[in-house]
C-alpha cells in the first residue's frame, strides 16, 4: 500500500513520524484479548487505549481518556 507524504492528514502524520506498518489489518494488527461483551471487555479496551496514550501512540480518544490510578499502577 502507497502512502503519501501528505502533512494535512494526522493520520497519515502519525504513521509516518512513528513508523507504522501499513496494510490489511489481519496483517498488521493482532488479537491481544478475546472476551464476550461487557464491563471486563471494556475494562480491557480502556486499559490498552490508556496504555497508547501514555505512549503518544494514540491519536483519537484523547478527550475521552480519564486518568486511572489503577492503570497507572500496572501499566507496563
Amino acid at each position: 500500500m502507497k502512502i503519501n507524504n501528505n502533512r494535512k492528514s494526522a493520520y497519515a502524520q502519525h504513521l509516518l513520524d512513528n513508523g507504522h506498518s501499513i496494510g490489511k489489518m489481519e496483517d498488521i494488527m493482532k488479537v491481544v484479548h478475546i472476551k464476550n461483551k461487557g464491563r471486563m471487555l471494556n475494562t480491557l479496551e480502556n486499559y490498552h487505549i490508556y496504555k497508547e496514550i501514555v505512549a503518544s501512540n494514540q491519536i483519537n480518544d484523547k478527550q475521552t481518556s480519564k486518568s486511572n490510578k489503577i492503570f497507572e499502577s500496572v501499566k507496563t
